[in-house]
């Protein structure tokens, strides 16, 4: 027997020759997990909609879910699907690899797996066209690439079942967040600004792109559950039906107008509500910025709307704390030859009869991700504050967080964090309140020290600005900006290795599967 290499994640074991090379990404297990309690918490959603629809028959059977994994790789995430989700008819497990595709069929039999699992060898372009002349539409797509999935959206949009569940992740962070914006225009047809809130302008400008193909078909998408983690951003959304909501698509993408100096933000969404059924172009800010009069540059659009949905995400945690069981973090080990007794526990293991249960090692970064999420929603407005990137631009020390939020619970703002960036404030506060709060808590640490105000040109500008509003900042201990900075260790918990982060792309090795 040669040396085998073992990958197990969740409830999904693979055992298979060291000598074959199938792309497996240990850092990506938190995308993993998020997609199966995503998954369960969807199907949940499904049924309890199919319970309560008066056209319903009270005896019949409440259907299963058609899912698809578009790029499937290692076919691991399908595997957990298959074995840790109840409720799915069928899982189409696609790659365009014929080294990938061995290793699905292979987990087939090693997973005990049966006709739920559906190996294919092909590109997913094709496989979603197929469902369409077959009139077999998917209820979920998955789509995880390797890079962006803009070339992926349309038709994962365009053909999936209307109410269906899209989950898709671009990890082209670099392209999103450049100083060049050709590249990202013709991906996304948006434009990065390159500031300190590029993680959420990055995620907003996905969902915008979504939103924008979707309205090309007729169709819009609801957020249920959006993240930008580590070095990707992962979108869970709903896809309908809607032609009349899809006109007015404008209303949910907004430009952004950034100041070049102090880099504060202005949104002007795409289009405007002038009565109740009519639409307009919308005007432009003034040229200057409100609060240093530097000149303006242009970002986006954007998606200007929540990026989760209160009710998913109460099922998501539902599924976390009542249905999902711990385990380990993933691994993949070689064992010799000689080894022989692990390889058949391992194999035993594998072919245990699936109990429906989630697999979850990261209960805790999941629970925190949508404990940040409903804070956030609760702030309508786009982009965060970036803190550190804003008392760079003064040439100041940056304040306690406590001390900032306490000021802004205190004149009764809503704040959130991020979910990115623990120093990222989310906050329903105009710009000039924030700038005002800084350049204050600047002018008293030159007192303090002894020393007149700066008198620099762009922070005596925004003084002048923001001047009137200075008897306003009450920088007193709040209640719940104690009990923020209590939270914050859990969180923001650190990466569980060092070296956390992407690893090479795979070769690929594709046969003519067009033929």
């Amino acid at each position: 027997m040669e040396r085998q290499a073992v990958i197990e994640e969740g409830a999904a074991v693979s055992i298979q020759s060291a000598l074959q090379s199938v792309f497996y990404n240990p850092a990506m297990q938190v995308n993993r997990d998020v997609s199966v309690v995503a998954l369960n918490a969807y199907v949940r959603l499904l049924r309890s909609e199919y319970e309560s629809d008066p056209k319903r028959l009270p005896a019949a059977e409440i259907p299963g879910v058609r899912v698809l994994e578009g790029l499937s790789a290692t076919g691991l995430r399908s595997v957990r699907f298959a074995k840790e989700i109840d409720g799915i008819e069928e899982i189409v497990v696609n790659d365009i690899e014929s080294e990938a595709f061995k290793s699905i069929e292979h987990l087939k039999k090693l997973n005990n797996l049966g006709d739920v699992f559906t190996p294919c060898l092909n590109d997913v372009r094709i496989t979603m066209i197929r469902a369409v002349e077959e009139n077999r539409l998917y209820d979920v797509i998955d789509i995880d690439p390797y890079g962006s999935c803009c070339i992926f959206s349309d038709l994962a949009i365009s053909t999936i079942k209307p109410g269906g569940l899209l989950m898709i992740t671009s990890t082209d962070m670099s392209i999103m967040n450049s100083t060049g914006p050709e590249t990202c225009y013709t991906r996304y047809q948006a434009v990065p600004t390159h500031t300190g809130t590029r993680h959420e302008v990055s995620l907003r400008m996905l969902l915008g792109h979504l939103s924008r193909t979707a309205a090309k078909y007729k169709r819009i998408i609801q957020p249920l559950f959006c993240m930008s983690i580590d070095y990707y951003i992962r979108c869970v959304v709903r896809v309908f039906e809607n032609p009349e909501e899809a006109k007015s698509s404008g209303l949910r993408n907004s430009y952004i107008f950034q100041c070049v100096q102090c880099k504060t933000p202005q949104f002007v969404p795409v289009l405007k509500q002038v009565s109740e059924t009519k639409l307009n172009n919308n005007r432009v800010p003034a040229h200057k910025c409100p609060l240093c009069e530097s000149p303006m540059k242009i970002g986006g659009p954007i998606w200007n709307g929540p990026i989760a949905d209160a009710n998913f995400l109460m099922k998501m945690d539902y599924v976390i704390d009542h249905i999902a069981v711990d385990a380990p973090m993933g691994r993949s080990v070689l064992i010799e030859a000689e080894d022989a007794d692990k390889i058949e526990a391992l194999t035993e293991k594998a072919a245990r009869e699936a109990e429906y249960k989630p697999h979850i090692c990261f209960k805790d970064r999941i629970k925190a991700l949508t404990e940040l999420m409903f804070g956030e929603i609760r702030v309508p407005r786009p982009l965060f504050y970036p803190i550190g990137e804003m008392t760079s631009i003064i040439r100041m020390s940056q304040p306690s967080m406590l001390k900032l939020t306490s000021a802004l619970y205190n004149n009764k703002y809503r704040v959130a964090r991020f979910h990115h960036e623990p120093n990222g404030i989310k906050t329903d506060a105009e710009p000039e309140f924030m700038w005002g709060m800084l350049v204050k808590l600047s002018d008293e640490d030159q007192e303090r020290n002894g020393k007149p105000p700066r008198d620099e040109g762009l922070i005596s500008t925004i003084r002048e600005n923001t001047r009137h509003i200075f008897d306003k900042f009450d920088f007193s201990k709040h209640p719940q900006a104690i009990q923020d900075k209590k939270r914050r260790k859990a969180l923001f918990p650190p990466n569980p290795t060092s070296h956390w982060g992407p690893k090479r792309a795979r070769k690929l090795h594709t046969q003519d599967v067009l033929q």
